[in-house]
């Protein structure tokens, strides 16, 4: 039977805890990024607008929303709020006011990879990308894979699709630059080293 050692506490660094305001939370930042609490992202007004910026910040009630940091640059003027509910509420308030913006979360998308085998390693990468494109799949990303030991090229190519309703398709293809090929989805293989 084994014994568990105690872990080991770090006196030297501070722990901060949460502090509780009107029965909400407030985390530090070190702390938000640990639990994964996203940043809203920051709002970019033109400076053509800036008037009717400031006019609607006089309007504004600072008891009814969060606080709201203004930097003024020559692109513009840079909103950046606390939080998620409060960036959504201040681009309504964007929006009913007439005063357009730009910035807000970023897509994210999935993609999927497949490998092309049967292409010569001297076919350009970009042909191979524009062929499936006129095929009707959106490609991101083409590019020759290489051999782990001797680093020269193989005749099998790795493609980026985005996952769509038509990349599940893209194994049914047979031919590709005039190429008789066989498309698999992409699978990591890892090398074992030899002792």
């Amino acid at each position: 039977m084994s014994v568990k050692k105690p872990c080991k506490i770090d006196s030297q660094t501070p722990v901060t805890p949460p502090s509780v305001i009107g029965g909400e939370i407030e985390v530090p930042e070190s702390q938000e990024q640990r639990l994964g609490v996203t940043k809203p992202p920051v709002l970019l007004i033109r400076q053509e607008y800036l008037a009717q910026l400031q006019a609607m910040h006089k309007a504004l009630n600072p008891a009814d929303g969060a606080a709201v940091n203004c930097q003024v640059t020559q692109l513009g003027t840079r909103v950046m709020l606390t939080s998620m509910t409060a960036h959504s509420e201040y681009k309504k308030l964007l929006e009913q006011n007439g005063i357009p913006f730009q910035g807000g979360p970023k897509k994210k998308f999935k993609t999927r990879r497949i490998v092309i085998k049967g292409i010569d390693p001297s076919v350009d990468p970009l042909e191979i990308q524009n062929d499936l494109s006129d095929l009707g799949y959106q490609v991101l990303k083409v590019v020759n894979m290489t051999s782990a030991r001797t680093k020269g090229p193989l005749p099998m190519f790795m493609a980026v699709l985005m996952d769509d309703s038509t990349a599940g398709e893209a194994e049914k293809v047979k031919r590709l630059c005039f190429y008789k090929v066989k498309i698999e989805g992409y699978r990591r293989i890892t090398l074992k080293t030899v002792p």
